[in-house]
């Protein structure tokens, strides 16, 4: 028989669609609804054990919001929906989880013995509710221990200070990179400092991104790349003091076709290794955007690394969404200290540009 194990974090598969337990666009908020959705490695699919399962004291934490659990919505007894909700509630908690064959499991509500957590549905978005046992194969579950290769981690546009700092440091989902931004104004309040650098550094990695508005084709051009080449190797070197062997990930952040990614991305990443090479810069550079523009970008030889965007619509996403191929994947909007973030994910490669100072 299998084990699950307290504090551990896991992917949750339906048995019969092989879909993936998943919070509904990565809300956090009270009452968001729990659905299905194809395996995308995202932290909406994350699900932390904790608790004695055999014995009904189980909770299944979000990684999306890590006060909420899995939750028993109770405006109705039949049919009841699958949402989450704030750790606390726990008549509508408590979870019994139980084996019937080899790493197959039911979900059970503690206090309501013969309900099961249930999809309604095969396809992406179908709908997730509490009924009764009926021994469906819509009502069992495979855990799935999350692949320690994969390293979780955020990005956000606003500085960091030592209270947020120590609130992403002490999280439960285990944060271990963060990606900050360079920017050409220095005075910027999205703009990476030195301190915030140095004191993130005590307890995980950074990534540098560099990004003015990169958010429209006219924006991407030879010279603008050589530009910000220099503008980010100038701030990495003489502010930041990054180290060497690291990467500076540019952005390109809309979703361009393949004429725009020919006129307009392709000569921007051009411009951008012409400066890294004239000044022989220490560090790599990555790619941010989507998963045509990671692909084209990287296979060129224009970048080592690449970032896929978030936006699932995006050209060449989901062909994209492997942790073979990208180095980090974004995910959705997380809130630690009033403070706006994505959600990221690395890929298998274990060097994904990342960097700390040494004395951390």
């Amino acid at each position: 028989m299998s084990t699950l194990t307290s504090g551990s974090f896991y992917n949750i598969r339906n048995v019969k669609s092989l879909k993936m337990l998943n919070i509904y666009a990565g809300n956090a908020d009270n009452g968001t609804n729990v659905c299905l959705w194809e395996e995308d490695n995202s932290i909406e699919q994350k699900w932390r054990l904790e608790g004695t399962y055999s014995e009904g004291r189980a909770l299944l934490y979000t990684m999306v919001n890590t006060n909420m659990v899995l939750d028993f919505y109770t405006g109705s007894s039949a049919w009841a929906n699958a949402d989450i909700w704030e750790s606390g509630d726990f008549e509508n908690q408590y979870l019994t989880i139980e084996e019937v064959s080899e790493n197959v499991w039911k979900i059970r509500q503690s206090s309501k013995h013969n309900v099961v957590l249930t999809a309604i549905g095969e396809e992406n978005n179908s709908n997730v509710c509490w009924q009764e046992d009926r021994n469906s194969m819509e009502q069992l579950w495979t855990f799935e221990k999350i692949d320690s290769r994969l390293r979780d981690g955020l990005d956000t546009a606003a500085q960091c200070n030592l209270k947020t700092i120590m609130e992403i440091s002490n999280s439960p989902n285990k944060y271990q990179f963060v990606c900050r931004y360079y920017c050409a104004n220095q005075s910027s309040s999205k703009i990476l400092t030195k301190n915030e650098a140095e004191e993130f550094s005590k307890y995980m990695d950074l990534v540098s991104v560099y990004q003015d508005a990169n958010d429209r084709p006219e924006y991407f051009t030879y010279e603008i790349g050589y530009s910000d080449a220099n503008n980010a190797l100038n701030y990495a070197i003489n502010t930041i003091d990054q180290p060497e062997n690291s990467a500076i990930y540019f952005a390109v952040d809309f979703n361009p076709n393949k004429d725009v990614i020919n006129n307009n991305i392709i000569p921007y990443f051009k411009g951008i290794k012409a400066a890294f090479e004239s000044k022989q810069a220490p560090y790599r550079i990555g790619v941010y955007g989507s998963g045509l523009v990671c692909d084209v970008i990287k296979t060129m030889g224009l970048a080592s690394y690449s970032w896929l965007a978030k936006s699932s619509g995006y050209w060449g996403t989901s062909e994209y969404n492997d942790p073979e191929k990208y180095s980090i994947r974004q995910g959705c909007v997380v809130k630690l200290n009033d403070v706006l973030f994505d959600s990221n994910s690395s890929g298998y490669a274990e060097d994904f540009g990342q960097w700390h100072f040494i004395n951390r």
